[in-house]
């Protein structure tokens, strides 16, 4: 199965992503594809078609994880230690789909490969995904705790 990458330095990522195949005997070229820049209309739809979204494992995706929710994906993710590495993972939770969250690298890469073959398990998440992404949109819950903590900021200063 061919897999389709969007690369913002395209060089760089195949050059590495030819040594990790090489490394199993592999060619990289005949399982994976680089996919140019493209407008946001075209993104969100090659996105959709995706079994799964690797997020980028120390820049998380923010805006584009949120973007991707449309199309109901199955996102593994490895939060990092910096609140960049994070986005992703807190999507996650707030909608109640923690379940592709790593602990580790190791972690991400099983369950990378676990949602790439158990189609059933694929399901499940997507369809998870689907039934809750409401709640990353619609939740003022964090709005209004922003409202009290300047509210009572204000008060402590007069």
């Amino acid at each position: 199965m061919r897999q389709d990458f969007f690369a913002h330095r395209p060089v760089c990522f195949q050059r590495r992503l030819r040594l990790a195949f090489a490394a199993f005997g592999l060619d990289a070229d005949r399982y994976c594809r680089m996919m140019p820049p493209m407008p946001q209309d075209r993104f969100l739809a090659a996105s959709g078609l995706a079994d799964v979204i690797l997020d980028t494992p120390g820049w998380s995706g923010g805006r584009s994880t949120l973007d991707c929710l449309a199309g109901n994906p199955a996102i593994v993710t490895w939060p990092g230690p910096l609140m960049r590495g994070r986005h992703t993972a807190a999507i996650l939770r707030r909608i109640g789909c923690a379940g592709t969250i790593a602990a580790s690298i190791d972690d991400y890469v099983s369950i990378a490969v676990r949602l790439g073959l158990d189609a059933t398990w694929r399901g499940h998440v997507r369809a998870r995904v689907a039934e809750r992404k409401h709640l990353a949109f619609r939740d003022t819950a964090y709005v209004r705790a922003l409202e009290t903590l300047l509210a009572d900021l204000v008060a402590r200063q007069g």
